[in-house]
């Protein structure tokens, strides 16, 4: 049995990348969308007395 691997879809991620501009603008999305994930977690995560702490949390005015 002979497996074969397609690493089309990773060239040309990989290409994209060179460009230091597009590395840049990658990097500072994949940040943005874990900061809003985690951010939606924390908010889920925190218990409910008042509501005031789970208003007062924060991901930044970055995040889109």
């Amino acid at each position: 049995m002979r497996l074969q691997w397609d690493f089309s879809e990773l060239t040309i991620f990989a290409n994209h990348l060179s460009d230091t501009h597009n590395l840049n603008t990658t990097l500072m999305t994949i940040t943005q969308n874990i900061a809003r994930v985690l951010h939606q977690y924390l908010l889920v995560q925190t218990p409910i007395i008042t509501g005031n702490l789970r208003k007062m949390w924060s991901a930044g005015d970055n995040l889109r």
